[in-house]
């Protein structure tokens, strides 16, 4: 496509943890590059190659593009989100009534907003657990613009009260966790990769919001797609702690909805306090900004 028929729309590349500032450049609701957008408290007016060709992943083939519900006879079989939600809903109540919410925990996903992310701590603290974690895939960086964390949000699910996916991991492999809520697949990267598919593999319920395919998907027992950050609105906190907007440039071709989406109606099915109504990010976003003051101020 010419570039001069391409709209730029302000984002986050969400390749590391640096949050660089783009411009993506949009036509026929597709994704077709990321230039830089100059912010001299990020990346002034830089993108690394990888980063510039991250984009790629908003459009690619392996996006997960329908719920989906394992079967008696153990294949995954397609299903409408309310089917796949209520699916989801049966397997953790039975999961409660058997071992008590504390068997149930959340694996949370740091390409995640900072609103999804509250609202996982708040489906957490209305279930009775505290049974969480998140995982983050690591590489290499360098002294300019690539930081080590492959993902723009770990420092939003640390000021939110995740802590490393390992503890959680180890724990459901030992049998204390018989239900897990599973934010992406980054817990199939090394450090996580052996306790993820030994836990993963042996417990009653995974239940998987997630936004492309993988071998998280033969662990799942209900998977629900998930929107990626360019088809959504909220923050990212990126790791000089500087917290930045992303808004929606392009929507995706099929029903996918934002993780707090997805867990508020995962929350009403289960009939939790506090998941009552539908869902606003507005309203979210300043729950969260109340109970977790660094996230109220946004750099972007």
């Amino acid at each position: 496509i010419r570039v001069w028929f391409l709209e730029d729309v302000p984002g986050v590349c969400t390749g590391c943890s640096n949050g660089c500032n783009v411009h993506l450049g949009v036509a026929n609701n597709r994704v077709y590059r990321y230039v830089p957008r100059r912010n001299d408290a990020v990346n002034q007016t830089w993108i690394c190659d990888e980063g510039r060709l991250s984009y790629r992943r908003i459009n690619a083939d392996d996006r997960i593009d329908a719920p989906t519900v394992r079967g008696a006879d153990g294949a995954l079989m397609p299903a409408v989100l309310d089917e796949a939600i209520a699916a989801a809903a049966a397997r953790i109540r039975r999961v409660i009534d058997a071992k008590g919410a504390g068997a149930v925990g959340v694996v949370a996903s740091p390409h995640a907003t900072n609103e999804d992310l509250f609202v996982a701590r708040r489906f957490l603290e209305a279930l009775g657990s505290t049974q969480a974690g998140f995982a983050v895939v690591r590489g290499r960086s360098d002294a300019i613009l690539i930081k080590e964390e492959k993902a723009p949000n770990a420092a939003g699910a640390r000021a939110i009260g995740f802590d490393d996916a390992a503890g959680l991991l180890a724990r459901a492999r030992g049998g204390a966790v018989e239900a897990l809520v599973v934010m992406g697949h980054d817990f199939l990267a090394p450090p996580y990769q052996e306790e993820a598919l030994a836990a993963l593999g042996s417990i009653d319920t995974v239940v998987l919001l997630d936004t492309h395919r993988s071998h998280a998907e033969s662990l799942a027992h209900v998977v629900l797609p998930a929107r990626v950050a360019a088809e959504k609105h909220g923050t990212l906190t990126n790791v000089a702690g500087r917290v930045q907007r992303v808004q929606p440039a392009v929507e995706p071709a099929f029903e996918a909805r934002a993780e707090g989406e997805l867990l508020r109606l995962l929350g009403q099915a289960l009939g939790l306090a506090g998941f009552e109504e539908e869902w606003d990010l507005r309203a979210v976003a300043k729950q969260m900004a109340d109970a977790v003051p660094a996230l109220a101020e946004t750099g972007a």
